[in-house]
């Protein structure tokens, strides 16, 4: 990875540092769902790779659509796959730049992007 260094960067967790996203049956499901599919999630290990190098020189932060409610287990998660990062943001957030499943940047784009 081209090295990238001062800034502030916004990885989004789910989908990106997770293998997957959660079911999209948000109302449909419970809240102890939601706790067991967070504490249980795969984790992105080449993605994880990426960010730990990344977070030698930038600020790391890690946001989420999670609620509040679910802070502990989400740090405890990260915690257990040895993601590092500076801030753990429950919401959007401004940013430099944005690593996120739904966006147009990817993994694979930032890194084109940032070689130029």
């Amino acid at each position: 990875m081209t090295e990238i260094k001062n800034k502030r960067l916004a990885i989004d967790l789910d989908g990106i540092i997770t293998k997957e996203n959660p079911p999209h049956e948000w109302k449909e499901t419970t809240p102890e769902f939601y706790e067991g599919w967070y504490t249980r999630v795969a984790p992105n290990t080449e993605n994880i790779s990426k960010v730990n190098v990344l977070y030698t020189w930038n600020k790391i932060m890690i946001y989420t659509a999670r609620t509040e409610d679910y802070r502990e287990i989400t740090e405890s998660w990260l915690r257990d796959n040895k993601v590092k990062y500076d801030a753990l943001i429950m919401g959007k957030l401004p940013y430099d730049f944005l690593i996120d499943d739904h966006a147009a940047h990817s993994f694979e784009d930032f890194e084109r992007l940032i070689k130029c």
